[in-house]
């Protein structure tokens, strides 16, 4: 299978042996945090790691499809093990624009509604800009802090690029971050997963009654609460689902009361009611109830208000609260990165790669994910044929210390 193929099979083997000093070292080997993470049958099983030589592209980083799919262009990274950097948020910042200090509410909001209070981020965390440099497969470290502490107050907007979460006073920011592996799905996905389990309480907690639907319609009288049109048909929605209400508090039984009411309860434009189950759109009553759009909307969809200014001084306040917060958790994190293992397994890859029978036309190894475990596999194969030279050297030289013994 030839010298390539042996790097699986056997380098680990060679690298414990260096590193417990059964073979004497011609020279150091640098040593840094590095391979740690489980790689399957082609896992360098080693005590120490070592250095990757400098890779053959500019790397990005692996999206989980969920991310990719809405085209984010602003990635934040937490640093709790830094120099390692591992992927917590992100957004699409074509959509809306978005200054700083705005962006760090969001963040507070979002990553400690998905953890206890107790746990959440240190309220003077800020962020940086940052380069990334690629150690393993979906496995990066801070090549490079790029640009000082962006100011927790300030009005400027943030521009697309990849950020890091550092401390107050610029080191980074070692704390947790819930955004990392939790994110929320969207009201319609927890109601179909409601249906498809046979929660039928569910279903029928999500049902505006015949009274609340009749008080409703004589309100509104046909004007969608998000464009203000009244010549297009429109139906009455739950601004939040009062089955998700309830089960985002921990199934606590008096939420679900408390958003059976008619304050909860919006006209919307029927064209727009798959998108508002989605989560596609929301209001940030708090930024002056601006209307935001996190996904794209039909292409038939009528135009949305720029603000919400009329639901100031009602009780419709809280429930739009509660929407926008639950939208944030749907769309700001995003989880640790990840493939679908049905399809896309980096460990199959990598072993095609070992056994020398890997496709180099095939399209996935263009995508990110084939890339990183292209550059993954030439750099152990580089480390393994460069330790191979030194073995040879060392031999050579214990040769020539029992021929001048003898002598």
């Amino acid at each position: 299978m030839g010298a390539l193929a042996r790097t699986g099979r056997d380098l680990g083997r060679d690298l414990a042996e260096i590193s417990s000093g059964r073979r004497r070292k011609r020279r150091a080997i640098v040593l840094c945090g590095g391979w740690h993470l489980s790689r399957g049958a082609v896992t360098l099983d080693a005590t120490a790691s070592f250095r990757l030589a400098v890779m053959s592209y500019n790397p990005g980083f692996v999206l989980n499809k969920r991310v990719a799919s809405q085209g984010r262009n602003m990635h934040l990274f937490s640093l709790t093990d830094y120099p390692c950097a591992t992927i917590a948020g992100g957004l699409n910042l074509t959509r809306f624009d978005l200054n700083a200090k705005t962006f760090y509410r969001w963040l507070h909001l979002c990553n400690d509604a998905l953890n206890h209070p107790l746990l959440g981020l240190n309220p003077r965390v800020v962020i940086r800009p940052i380069t990334l440099k690629m150690l393993d497969v979906m496995f990066y470290q801070v090549a490079s802090v790029d640009g000082p502490v962006i100011p927790r107050d300030s009005e400027a907007l943030l521009n697309p690029g990849i950020y890091g979460v550092f401390s107050a006073d610029g080191s980074p920011y070692q704390g947790s971050m819930s955004m990392i592996s939790v994110h929320s799905i969207s009201f319609e996905e927890a109601e179909a997963r409601s249906r498809i389990q046979g929660l039928i309480d569910t279903a029928f907690q999500n049902e505006i009654p015949s009274h609340l639907a009749s008080l409703a319609l004589a309100r509104d009288q046909g004007r969608c609460v998000i464009t203000g049109r009244t010549d297009q048909e429109t139906q009455l929605v739950w601004i939040v689902p009062p089955a998700a209400a309830m089960s985002f508090h921990g199934d606590d039984p008096s939420y679900l009361a408390k958003h059976r009411v008619l304050d909860n309860i919006i006209t919307l434009s029927s064209n727009l009611v798959d998108s508002f189950g989605r989560n596609a759109f929301t209001v940030d009553i708090d930024d002056n109830a601006r209307v935001l759009a996190f996904s794209d909307l039909p292409s038939d969809a009528p135009q949305l208000l720029k603000r919400l200014s009329g639901v100031f001084g009602t009780p419709s306040e809280d429930y739009w609260r509660f929407n926008f917060l639950y939208t944030l958790t749907v769309y700001f994190p995003t989880g640790r990165a990840d493939f679908d293992h049905d399809r896309d397994d980096p460990n199959a890859w990598m072993e095609e790669l070992v056994e020398d029978n890997a496709d180099l036309e095939d399209p996935k190894w263009s995508t990110q994910l084939g890339k990183e475990v292209l550059d993954t596999f030439r750099a152990r194969s580089a480390l393994w044929e460069n330790s191979s030279e030194n073995m040879h050297a060392e031999w050579v030289d214990d040769e020539e210390d029992s021929s001048s013994d003898s002598a």
